[in-house]
């Protein structure tokens, strides 16, 4: 039998002594971790909201509804395209209406509505599937005046912060709507 080289003695003595010292510092990891207490997490609570998505889109729709409509007074359309990619019902027709009788006084708005809203209840098993939104409407910037001129109506505002209460649809083609949008001016934000 054939003795081994010195060089395969080496390689082989060097590789037990690899074996042996990883197995010294794997029990030492090992016996480290078991002494370890499991902390649980503070502070880092998570919840998972499985509406999450859909409360996204009917605040989408709101936020499209509000940008939609001050677009249509500014320019005075009342079938301006947006007010159909976000509202429905009995609110496009009372903006159109309004949009309508203003145009004939000579008066728009100007200015920018701003909104911190939430949704306060989604329920999809109604028919259509409905929403309700509670928003701070910021109308500070937002004021009635003369398109000739751009002048005050005389008596519109002063305009401020107040709540209002919305309430979205779920359209036949999956987008949420805003078929409702109440204001109440009593209850400033």
């Amino acid at each position: 039998m054939a003795r081994p080289s010195r060089d395969q003695v080496f390689i082989l003595s060097f590789a037990a002594v690899l074996v042996v010292v990883a197995g010294a510092v794997g029990l030492a990891i090992w016996n480290a971790r078991d002494q370890e207490e499991v902390a649980e997490p503070t502070g880092l609570e998570t919840s998972f909201d499985p509406l999450g998505e859909t409360r996204a889109e009917i605040l989408a729709a709101f936020d499209g509804y509000l940008r939609a409509a001050t677009e249509a007074n500014r320019r005075g359309d009342p079938y301006y395209d947006g007010l159909e990619l976000y509202t429905d019902g009995v609110l496009r027709l009372q903006i159109t209406q309004s949009i309508i009788s203003r145009n004939e006084d000579g008066s728009y708005y100007i200015g920018e509505l701003k909104s911190e809203a939430t949704v306060e209840s989604i329920d999809l098993d109604a028919e259509p599937p409905t929403a309700t939104i509670s928003a701070c409407i910021d109308a500070t910037d937002y004021r009635l005046v003369y398109r000739e001129d751009n002048s005050p109506v005389p008596g519109a505002g002063p305009w401020r912060r107040y709540m209002a209460e919305a309430i979205a649809t779920m359209n036949t083609d999956g987008r949420w709507l805003i078929v409702a949008n109440a204001a109440q001016m009593d209850q400033p934000c």
